[in-house]
């Protein structure tokens, strides 16, 4: 009996999911009815897998090793040399095997098949960017974009044939749109489906292919959408157009339209949420006078906030309300719009007079006092 750890090509401290990760690619690559297989290989990986996997097992054999099947917990009986009790769960995500329905669809890899129904597939989703400006995220915006994709034939409206010859009962399936099959696997004899390659799935043969489309349904054209951009649409959120992606062949739904935004900010203002946070550049003596700070909001609106008394130097001056707007109301106490928050950039004079130093002198003393 050769060594079950190299047969896996792990390490005796490998962990469960390293052996159940390493099975997975080799029984994918070694099965017997794929091409290049190999069914004696196949065989041995699945008996160090029945081994490893399971703790009782893999403690047996850690310690008697070859002299495992002569022990009370050995081969016979237990159906190791099969896939009794084997969960066919752990494929799901793992490479080679992503996407799978079930069962069928597994072995489908296998044989060269797999049961997806027509109702389940669609067309390729379509990938785009949208560059706004935050004016137009703050207002929100509706923009026309074209692409060049495969649309629904208008000739044929999709179906594939000439719609006035109309349709017959396909003879390879009947009309079932699926063929039954029986092939050997390592479960045994196994039925499966697999959609019927005359019809591609619809159960009828046209009486005469569209010419437009060559019988495809489909042909390429550029495309034209609108795309409504909601008001307090943030930088990097996509938007998802349902059926506005590129057409199935022969009546198979759209896939869909994913629209990544970007939103382009002026200089000096950069949004965190749903709050417009600006810094403005003042003079010491304007902290000093309370002089009103002036800006223009991206909404085009003027808004003018005095520094408040006793304001100390490092902290932002909140004005509630004149943020982004949310784009889920009834959140946050019901709030529509964050806030727009100013940090001020205290600007030092680079040379003093000497008068000005007497000024400053005299203020620095009258301040001491207060």
């Amino acid at each position: 009996m050769d060594d079950y750890y190299k047969i896996l090509g792990v390490s005796r401290d490998a962990s469960d999911e390293e052996i159940k990760k390493a099975f997975r690619k080799l029984a994918h690559q070694h099965h017997p009815d794929k091409k290049g297989g190999d069914e004696k290989k196949f065989k041995e990986i699945n008996e160090a897998y029945q081994v490893l996997s399971n703790k009782e097992k893999r403690a047996q054999y850690d310690r008697f090793g070859k002299n495992f099947s002569q022990q009370g917990q050995g081969f016979g009986g237990q159906g190791f040399g099969g896939f009794e009790g084997f969960d066919f769960s752990q494929f799901a995500g793992a490479q080679g095997f992503g996407g799978f329905e079930g069962m069928e669809d597994i072995l489908g890899s296998f044989f060269g098949g797999g049961t997806r129904s027509r109702k389940k597939r669609k067309g390729n989703d379509i990938g785009t960017h949208i560059s706004i400006s935050l004016q137009e995220a703050f207002s929100g915006v509706t923009k026309d974009i074209s692409f060049k994709t495969w649309v629904s034939c208008s000739h044929c409206q999709g179906k594939g044939y000439e719609v006035k010859e109309g349709v017959e009962t396909c003879k390879t399936c009947k009309g079932a749109g699926s063929i039954t099959e029986q092939r050997n696997s390592f479960l045994g004899p196994v039925a499966f489906s697999r959609e019927c390659t005359a019809c591609h799935g619809t159960g009828n043969i046209p009486k005469k292919v569209c010419t437009h489309c060559k019988g495809t349904g489909r042909v390429e054209e550029t495309k034209k959408v609108s795309v409504e951009i909601p008001a307090g649409i943030q930088n990097g959120v996509t938007l998802s157009m349902a059926s506005q992606g590129e057409a199935g062949e022969r009546g198979i739904p759209n896939g869909d339209l994913l629209i990544r935004i970007s939103v382009t900010h002026p200089h000096g203002v950069t949004v965190e949420g749903e709050h417009i946070i600006i810094k403005k550049e003042v003079k010491f003596s304007d902290i000093l006078r309370h002089k009103p700070i002036e800006w223009t909001h991206v909404s085009g609106k003027k808004i003018t906030v005095e520094i408040p008394h006793n304001f100390v130097l490092g902290e932002a001056i909140v004005v509630p309300g004149e943020g982004m707007p949310r784009m889920k109301t009834g959140t946050f106490g019901g709030k529509k719009h964050g806030d727009l928050i100013i940090q001020l950039e205290v600007k030092t004079p680079k040379k003093m007079s000497t008068h000005a130093k007497e000024l400053a002198e005299e203020l620095a003393k009258e301040l001491e006092k207060d």
